[in-house]
């Protein structure tokens, strides 16, 4: 298995505007696509105003080929 880790930091204030367009819009692409999301975090304490997401793949083959179906997604 390939686990792919994406960090997106954000401007400060930004989180809740974010997570709720997230959910709402990109979530439901992603879910169509995807083949699994295996962790969705975000941070109270620590390092602040950043997401992380953990999608895994079977291959590098597939998410080459999962990445390219997101970017052709309208």
């Amino acid at each position: 298995m390939i686990v792919e880790e994406r960090i997106y930091t954000l401007h400060p204030g930004k989180l809740d505007e974010f997570l709720h367009l997230y959910e709402t819009i990109g979530l439901p692409i992603q879910q169509k696509v995807l083949p699994r999301m295996l962790g969705f975090f975000t941070s109270e304490i620590g390092t602040l105003n950043q997401v992380v997401h953990l999608w895994g793949y079977d291959s590098m083959e597939q998410r080459t080929q999962k990445r390219a179906e997101m970017r052709a997604y309208p």
